[in-house]
């Protein structure tokens, strides 16, 4: 479980050898004493693009030699040549990884590029599984949970114009009802599974939903 202050902190990471296990990003925090998620609703689209620049910058200060155009591997290997530790590799049609390995796939905490699209977060046998970002090429963002490359749980979707969806999800689809918040957070919208509105709902209601989904209404 990771924490962070959503007034103090935007983003945090710590450190273990070359490479990030576990970090802290800003629009779903969760507590390491407690079972909740906090949200808050002043973490704006803008807020959440200058925070994973901000990592992702401070992942190649990390990585010098992850500028390299090659294709191929780099990094640590087990007695029997498997990539197994860390590693940076480049694929030949561009696609990149750096980050944790086991017996040749990628597990634990690694960055990921696809074209223009972008994952920062846990992997376990070659598959986004546990707490991570994704960047899509028309902007948006989301942050949750994985399981099995699907997602998983509570998750953050953040548009590219600035709304932002709070729902659950179950096998990369979401499940009962969601909430959205406007782009300048002045209003929020309960949504079917469809991803429909329903209807414009006040914030006393919208915390009372949060709350039955595990999370935590941060209105400060």
């Amino acid at each position: 479980m990771i924490y962070a202050s959503l007034v103090s902190v935007d983003a945090s990471v710590e450190t273990f050898c070359r490479d990030w296990v576990q970090f802290v990003f800003i629009s779903l925090n969760h507590s390491p004493y407690e079972s909740r998620v906090y949200f808050s609703p002043k973490v704006t689209k803008s807020r959440v693009d200058q925070s994973l620049q901000t990592l992702l910058d401070k992942s190649t200060k990390t990585c010098p030699s992850c500028g390299e155009n090659n294709s191929g591997f780099v990094g640590d290997l087990d007695n029997d040549g498997h990539r197994h530790g860390y590693g940076i590799y480049r694929s030949k049609n561009g696609n990149f990884y750096r980050g944790e390995w086991k017996k040749g796939k990628k597990d634990g905490f690694g960055i990921a590029f696809y074209g223009a699209n972008v994952y920062m977060g846990h992997w376990k046998n070659n598959m986004r599984h546990g707490h991570g970002v994704m960047k899509i090429e028309n902007g948006d963002v989301f942050e949750g949970d994985w399981n099995c490359h699907a997602k998983k749980g509570i998750g953050a979707y953040h548009y590219n114009d600035g709304e932002v969806d709070i729902s659950l999800y179950e096998n990369d689809k979401r499940i009962g009802t969601s909430l959205r918040w406007s782009s300048d957070r002045q209003k929020v919208y309960e949504l079917n599974d469809q991803n429909q509105v329903e209807r414009r709902i006040h914030l006393d209601e919208a915390s009372d939903i949060l709350s039955n989904l595990g999370i935590y209404f941060n209105r400060d």
